[in-house]
């Protein structure tokens, strides 16, 4: 495809055209919308790049409009602009209404807007681990799943909680022992700030009371005890000056001072002397103040600069202990919280259990309606369940869709059973009977009719008209049955243009209509009773106007 634009209509959708024209690139365009991956080998040989483009009108009551609002994307225009650019470097981009979006909204998004039913949807099928997934939307126990869901990730979380906590247990308490050894060290020493200050004068005093106790004491002779020390030489002085003050009047004031300097050595000397007396020599309290300054110094060197870093340091690990102890109590309170979530787990995954039991009896008998109608008529249908070995984010069921086609033979597995015709109408009956899926989607069904014809080829397309009543569908097919039910149909054929070839795609009128159907019904022999074949299958489905219009 070189360049392509096409409008789609509601109900239901027709694409026909030859093998190898190019109806496949719809389909993936649509799965690029859809939000799949895409790949470089989707680009037009010669190009750059390749843009798909993909424009939805939803109803107001429509779940994607939740999903642009969670992500911030302007909805004022009721128009959904879904835009996926692809390019040789790799470098992909993906937009929503013109903002640069992950491909992860993309998906989100264009899985609520569109479901693509092929080939891929048929390997579902044929994949037990999606089969429980078909039987829950049959349910319609979304409520009850939501539930069990938020329940097990509560449970999944203090799992890994309780996982961390177990591995880190022995480190813990290694760590616990270090801290309270430490913790004992500091305490030890019965620091304060001021410890290290104070211990350093003490020592220097102690250090040198020999020295001190000699200068006090020669101070106090020289001031007290020696026969000219200066006491008795003021007293002989104050003797001379109070005979002088008797002469001479005038020296009295002299006389008071002289009196009151001998008082003030005759005080300092009684000081000297207590000074003297209050010195210790201690040369075992010096050994002890010295170890002690020693062990703080030690302190200094593992736990900070100084007494105050280490008090604060002994603070920051005291705290530690606390919480780990503390963390003690918080491990028996997730132990409990842990048993009370996988009790809840449980309680919800049998509430489960029991309403899918029930819902497959149901949808057992549904399923052997419609493949009936679709000339399966002897196939029998179940649900078979099994336990799985512990509970898991859908529950602690696994369920496996089995198949007898044949009357009097036991159902088994699908995958083992089931032909490519087979599995196109089981996935056709399940769509039918999936009454809880979301009727705002549109549907793309990819050669859904591959391998059947005639009669039942017929009632497939009335099935899948009467989808088409409730929501969008689009068909690609080769049966003319099939294309006759569409109230719309395209053509995909190929032209050269300029030596390359190049797939368009053609909404049919009446007329042409009518020869594509008279085409898929004789190849390329196309008679006039092909065509009067082609005119009574529109006719008949109501089809002559909407194909004229």
């Amino acid at each position: 495809m070189d360049k392509l634009e096409i409008e789609f209509g509601p109900g239901f959708n027709l694409i026909t055209g030859e093998t190898g024209s190019g109806k496949s690139i719809l389909v993936d365009a649509a799965g690029l919308i859809a939000g799949s991956r895409a790949q470089q080998e989707m680009i037009r040989q010669g190009c750059d790049s390749a843009v798909v483009e993909g424009i939805f009108t939803p109803d107001s009551k429509h779940s994607c409009w939740n999903i642009l609002q969670a992500a911030g994307i302007d909805t004022s225009d009721q128009e959904i602009i879904i835009r996926r650019e692809i390019t040789q470097e790799g470098s992909n981009r993906s937009y929503v209404n013109s903002r640069l979006v992950p491909l992860s909204l993309v998906s989100q998004l264009g899985s609520s807007l569109v479901d693509i039913h092929g080939q891929h949807a048929q390997q579902d099928l044929l994949t037990p681990n999606y089969h429980l997934g078909f039987l829950d939307r049959y349910a319609g126990i979304d409520k009850e799943l939501r539930r069990y869901l938020e329940l097990y990730r509560a449970w999944q979380e203090t799992r890994k909680k309780l996982a961390r906590l177990e591995d880190s247990e022995r480190n813990r308490l290694q760590r616990l022992d270090l801290l309270k050894f430490q913790i004992s060290e500091i305490e030890q020493l019965n620091l304060d700030p001021e410890t290290d200050g104070s211990l350093e004068e003490e020592k220097n005093l102690l250090a040198n009371a020999e020295t001190r106790k000699s200068n006090s004491s020669s101070a106090y002779s020289l001031m007290y005890e020696d026969d000219d020390s200066v006491i008795p030489l003021l007293d002989q002085s104050l003797r001379k000056i109070e005979m002088l003050k008797g002469l001479d009047g005038s020296l009295e004031e002299l006389h008071a001072r002289m009196l009151n300097l001998r008082y003030q050595a005759e005080e300092i000397s009684y000081s000297i002397r207590d000074y003297t007396d209050k010195i210790e020599v201690n040369s075992q309290r010096l050994e002890i103040i010295e170890d002690r300054l020693n062990e703080i110094e030690k302190l200094k060197r593992k736990y900070g600069k100084d007494i105050e870093s280490i008090l604060s340091y002994y603070q920051d690990i005291c705290n530690e202990v606390k919480e780990i102890e503390e963390s003690e109590i918080r491990d028996q309170q997730l132990h409990m919280e842990n048993d009370r979530y996988f009790k809840e787990c449980l309680e919800a995954a049998s509430v489960l259990s029991n309403l899918r039991k029930k819902a497959s009896l149901k949808m057992t008998g549904d399923i052997e309606r419609e493949l009936s109608e679709l000339a399966m008529k002897n196939v029998r249908f179940a649900v078979e369940f099994s336990p799985l070995p512990e509970l898991g984010p859908e529950g602690n069921d696994h369920a496996e869709f089995l198949i007898s086609t044949n009357k009097g033979e036991s159902p088994r597995p699908l995958v083992k059973i089931a032909s490519g015709g087979e599995l196109s109408r089981i996935m056709l009956a399940l769509r039918t009977v999936l009454k809880s899926e979301n009727l705002s989607k549109s549907l793309v069904f990819d050669e859904v009719d591959a391998g059947i014809g005639g009669k039942t080829a017929s009632v497939l397309g009335e099935k899948l008209a009467r989808l088409a009543d409730k929501q969008q569908v689009f068909c690609v097919t080769h049966l003319p049955q099939v294309a006759a039910f569409g109230s719309r149909h395209y053509h995909v054929g190929k032209n050269v243009y300029k030596n390359r070839t190049r797939a368009e795609i053609k909404l049919l009128d009446q007329n042409d209509r009518i020869e594509e159907l008279a085409r898929l019904m004789g190849g390329d022999a196309v008679s006039d009773t092909t065509r009067k074949q082609a005119w009574e299958m529109l006719t008949r489905h109501g089809n002559i106007q909407a194909a004229a219009g």
